[in-house]
């Protein structure tokens, strides 16, 4: 019998008759074959599916085998079915390949889950505003976006530059010096010390801020994810060598109270919070005058939490509250170890909740930050 087929069409007509049609080679081929045309970026006949629908039950293991390898490519619809069937199979290598086939189909579902929350999500939300609301306010958008994404871009390069400046700086004075000054190396080598913390930091931040929020809420009491924010406040300060002890901290929130959040993200809030309302007391990068900060926390009408965070520390002119009110990424503000990006996390965090973030401020006096929380967990969402 001749094994000349011009088509997958015909091979799935010719073994839907007869699965001995073709030799078990000539089938593996088939299979092979039928992978490539469905594979990403290539126009797929139907019948490249059915051809692995049928030869998923071969007699050959090896055919089988070379079905389980090709899993990671069939379309939704085809797959599940398939990957139950062979991940089942009694021959341990057709079991094997279905089971590696499923792992790196589901590691490129995470890979298009994180790209599709990236740009490609923008455009995807873009679209369906301008499909909503009308071309105008979708350019509308898709300007104000840019500008956002501009302004972020660009204060980071600054920040960045600024460093490297310092650093290269620090740098030629030590070639200068040939190493021979201990003290001068000392002080220079401590300056570099301080620049690479800062850099560190200002990239953890845009990290964070770049992250998407998560969605899993817990009911959590506010206590504890006041005392873990104060507490990796201190164990900050502590590692950079700040003495803040002259800052006195105070917190009255009841024991019961309790919120429906993502711990990790509303704790990040407060941290971020709270280490702003004790740098409002600071003299330098490492040195604190005295001062007090007090947190209160309260239910109103239950169905919100309120969390007040008040210092008298060196407070903002009826200008920069105006600017901090903005909550732009990236533009410092009086903190002299600030990277701009705590505000604008801590906003994002609670407002990713359904809450939001006041804040109010007199110069010389201090400031007062107040978080609105929903007792029940939400999910701030646009469609």
């Amino acid at each position: 019998m001749s094994e000349a087929v011009p088509s997958l069409d015909d091979a799935v007509a010719a073994l839907t008759a007869d699965r001995n049609a073709f030799a078990w080679t000539r089938r593996a081929q088939f299979v092979r074959d039928a992978a490539l045309l469905l594979s990403p970026g290539q126009t797929a006949p139907s019948s490249a599916s059915a051809l692995l629908r049928l030869l998923a039950g071969d007699t050959k293991w090896e055919v089988r085998k070379e079905v389980a390898d090709a899993l990671h490519v069939l379309p939704d619809s085809d797959f599940a079915p398939l990957a139950a069937q062979l991940t089942a199979d009694e021959n341990a290598f057709v079991k094997g390949s279905a089971e590696r086939a499923v792992e790196r189909r589901r590691r490129g579902q995470n890979t298009e889950a994180k790209r599709r929350r990236g740009l490609d999500k923008v455009e995807d939300d873009l679209a369906r505003l301008e499909k909503s609301q009308g071309i105008k306010i979708a350019r509308l958008a898709r300007d104000v976006a840019q500008r956002m994404y501009e302004g972020l871009v660009g204060a980071s390069v600054h920040e960045m530059r600024s460093v490297a400046t310092a650093m290269k700086s620090n740098i030629e004075q030590l070639v200068r010096s040939g190493g021979t000054d201990a003290a001068l190396t000392q002080r220079l080598a401590g300056r570099m010390t301080t620049h690479v913390g800062y850099l560190e930091r200002l990239l953890d931040d845009m990290r964070l801020y770049t992250q998407a929020p998560s969605r899993e809420r817990r009911t959590e009491r506010i206590a504890d994810l006041v005392n873990e924010a104060v507490n990796m406040v201190r164990e900050e300060f502590a590692a950079r060598g700040c003495d803040a002890s002259s800052v006195q901290f105070s917190a009255e929130v009841p024991l019961d109270l309790t919120v429906g959040v993502s711990r990790v993200q509303i704790v990040l809030a407060f941290r971020n919070l709270v280490k702003n309302a004790f740098e409002a007391h600071a003299i330098d990068a490492n040195r604190f005058r005295a001062g007090e900060i007090r947190l209160v926390a309260r239910a109103l009408r239950g169905e919100w939490i309120e969390v007040e965070i008040a210092d008298d520390g060196m407070g903002f002119s009826a200008l920069e509250l105006e600017e901090v009110r903005r909550f732009v990424p990236g533009r410092t503000s009086k903190q002299l170890s600030g990277t701009g990006f705590g505000l604008p996390i801590a906003r994002r965090n609670i407002a990713a909740h359904g809450g939001s973030i006041n804040i109010d401020s007199v110069e010389n006096e201090g400031t007062r930050v107040t978080v609105l929380l929903p007792i029940e967990g939400r999910e701030e969402t646009l469609w």
